[in-house]
């Protein structure tokens, strides 16, 4: 099976599987160079599509083993119509380590600013007045409204991966790829993390994919999980997530749905045997 991203349009997809060098980060990092649109599964020949129209919306690549030949292989990839020739402005990545991804020279709103400076269509199109408006807007979505003047070594690293999102949402990307966001962050602001996220998602309309390891977080944020197996990295399984919106972080994790949607992704990565009449709703 191949198949267009098309299904992500608003939604949070999230890449997860068990063992370390599977290829999680390496299909964010192909999503953000705009390079591939194929989803494989263990059925299908690698890299059999060379071509997708993904929309407003994310690509997921399963055969990521090598890079290289992915590039090589998807042609003619088309964002919203247009051909993609390079990484594409309607994405933004957020890096795994917000201590090497921020200024520490640069205050948080000069942080915030610097891609809507550094683009050169941007830069064109917003004056100066515009760019300040997107920080303050920015900042307040992330709940940093006061730490503009502040920078990066006076906060936690909590606020720090605060300011990494509030620089996203200042670009206003259609796509936002969150390359394992909270693994460097305590238990208490992960969670704090992971609402601002699907309210991020649900004020901003954006499309959401998100590499993780943790698989309560996996179906905590989304819509659907994708679960890669060993190398050659391919998609073993599909997990759809209907579980109700807006998501509290006790009321949704202690609720029966939510466990076996877990239990289902925890077998499948430990490769037990699924049982054979699995909720429609998980394929």
């Amino acid at each position: 099976m191949t198949t267009t991203a098309g299904w992500f349009d608003g939604q949070v997809a999230v890449v997860t599987g068990g063992a370390s060098g599977i290829g999680r980060a390496a299909a964010v990092r192909l999503m953000n160079d705009g390079a591939c649109v194929v989803l494989v599964d263990r059925d299908a020949d690698a890299l059999a599509a060379t071509r997708g129209e993904i929309g407003a919306a994310a690509a997921i690549v399963a055969d990521v083993s090598d890079e290289e030949s992915v590039r090589n292989y998807v042609r003619q990839t088309m964002l919203n119509g247009a051909e993609i020739i390079g990484p594409p402005r309607e994405v933004v990545l957020v890096f795994q380590d917000y201590s090497r991804s921020l200024y520490p020279w640069l205050t948080v709103s000069d942080n915030v600013a610097m891609p809507l400076k550094a683009n050169q269509e941007t830069r064109k199109a917003l004056s100066a007045a515009d760019r300040k408006t997107r920080v303050a807007e920015a900042l307040e979505a992330v709940g940093l409204a006061a730490a503009g003047n502040k920078y990066p070594w006076q906060l936690s690293g909590g606020m720090q991966q605060r300011v990494a999102l509030a620089r996203a949402v200042a670009f206003r990307p259609e796509i936002l790829l969150l390359d394992e966001p909270f693994a460097s962050v305590d238990a208490l602001v992960r969670e704090e993390l992971e609402d601002l996220v699907l309210r991020l998602r649900q004020r901003l309309g954006v499309t959401v994919v998100l590499v993780t390891h943790d698989i309560d977080e996996a179906v905590y944020l989304s819509d659907r999980v994708f679960v890669l197996g060993p190398p050659p990295s391919v998609v073993v399984r599909e997990v759809r997530v209907p579980l109700p919106r807006p998501r509290v972080q006790v009321e949704t994790r202690s609720s029966g749905e939510f466990l076996e949607l877990r239990n289902i992704i925890h077998a499948e990565i430990m490769r037990r045997p699924q049982k054979e009449d699995d909720d429609a709703d998980v394929r």
